[in-house]
């Protein structure tokens, strides 16, 4: 794959690890496919908005509430109406910072696997999640 890929993001938030207070913004664009380099052929553009604020003060610390929002679509280059997105171009959700109590990538479909085919991880639910290519996301 070839691609070109832009990020932005404004931050005013007190503490990037464990925000108590201000908000974030990110956005960014990924274009596959300019030229003949490469075999993806795609635009993928996803934003994100973060706000935390501080509730009330207690006598050894306070109450916060933070709230995030996550949208993302990939659409094919020059439309050919053909998306073909590889299984590490693709939206997916899970993770300690995403979706608590999933794996890294772990939410979604699940591809059948072949009969006879061996385990991912010794497990039938160890299928890895197929992704997607939209995305929609938002936590409190």
């Amino acid at each position: 794959k070839c691609a070109l890929s832009y990020a932005l993001r404004a931050d005013g938030r007190d503490a990037a690890a464990a925000p108590t207070d201000g908000a974030c913004a990110d956005a960014s664009v990924e274009v596959a496919g300019l030229g003949d380099a490469g075999d993806a052929r795609f635009v993928k553009a996803e934003g994100a908005l973060q706000n935390h604020i501080r509730v009330t003060k207690l006598q050894n610390g306070f109450v916060a509430l933070g709230g995030v929002a996550r949208v993302g679509a990939a659409l094919p280059l020059f439309g050919n109406g053909v998306l073909d997105l590889a299984m590490p171009d693709r939206f997916y959700l899970g993770g300690p910072l995403r979706l608590r109590a999933f794996e890294r990538c772990g939410v979604g479909a699940r591809s059948p696997r072949a009969r006879g085919a061996p385990l991912l991880a010794g497990d039938a639910t160890a299928l890895p999640a197929v992704g997607g290519a939209l995305l929609w996301a938002a936590s409190l």
